[in-house]
């Protein structure tokens, strides 16, 4: 048996859904500040990303708003394999960061 996050790929496996794990983009002030505030789905295409995994590096994100689903390509020049270490640069003002919801709770 194994818990994983995200969509299976296509094999042989036999996967039951257990929940759901809200994700949520978050930012610091300082880096809002510096680099602007997005307004529109588009508009993050122009920001540096933190990434916790190498396969979503210049990845297309997927945001479910009021105005439906939007696909935007993002970029970023860091990966970290760890939620403490994307937490504290996003909290420096490094870079967005596109996360599970209970991240907002590691120290």
């Amino acid at each position: 048996m194994a818990i994983r996050f995200g969509r299976l790929p296509d094999s042989t496996l036999v996967a039951r859904r257990l929940g759901v794990v809200p994700r949520v983009l978050v930012a610091a002030p300082r880096y809002l500040k510096r680099q602007g505030e997005p307004r529109a789905p588009a508009d993050l295409e122009a920001h540096e990303f933190v990434f916790y995994l190498r396969r979503n590096v210049n990845a297309a994100i997927e945001l479910t708003g009021p105005g439906g689903a939007h696909a935007v390509r993002v970029h970023g020049r860091i990966t970290v394999n760890n939620v403490h270490g994307v937490r504290a640069l996003v909290e420096a003002g490094v870079g967005l960061h596109l996360g599970p919801l209970w991240a907002r709770n590691a120290r």
